[in-house]
């Protein structure tokens, strides 16, 4: 991190132009992870029905296709350059199986179990960061600069 005692702060991290798009969606969801997290806390900002409500209009206009877009775009172009078969793949794809699943039984169910939504919230949050912090750097790694201007052209036109 970049940074030290003078007031310097890290500018965070850069991302190759073609994954953008997928960290412009991260960003997003980090507010709807930090509101679940918070929800029926003292740290909480909205009302349960508001955090819901935001959620679900995420959910449904860019969740849902955020990834289908890492598995259908992302993760074939990759596979063409390294293996898929890795812990940290697949752990990726357990955890779009479990985002689906909460966030279907949190937008189908009428009555809220705060600590479904909390718990919903941390397994977002520490998705993401891992995408960010893990995935996303090794797909960029991996792949050369020609197949990664080849997947910006699918993702921003998506």
């Amino acid at each position: 991190m970049k940074g030290d005692k003078m007031g310097k702060y890290s500018t965070g991290i850069i991302r190759h132009k073609a994954l953008q798009p997928l960290s412009h969606h991260h960003r997003e969801a980090l507010f709807i992870a930090l509101h679940l997290k918070r929800a029926g806390t003292d740290k909480a900002r909205f009302s349960l029905t508001k955090v819901l409500s935001d959620t679900k209009e995420y959910w449904e206009k860019k969740g849902k296709q955020h990834l289908r877009l890492e598995e259908e775009v992302l993760l074939p172009a990759f596979a063409k350059f390294s293996s898929i078969d890795s812990p940290e793949i697949k752990q990726m794809l357990v955890e779009h199986v479990q985002l689906r699943s909460c966030m279907n039984t949190l937008l189908l169910n009428s009555e809220v179990n705060l600590a479904y939504l909390n718990n919903t919230g941390n397994l977002l949050e520490s998705h993401i960061r891992k995408e960010e912090r893990l995935i996303f750097p090794f797909i960029e790694a991996a792949m050369p600069e020609e197949k990664l201007q080849e997947v910006a052209l699918l993702l921003h036109e998506k």
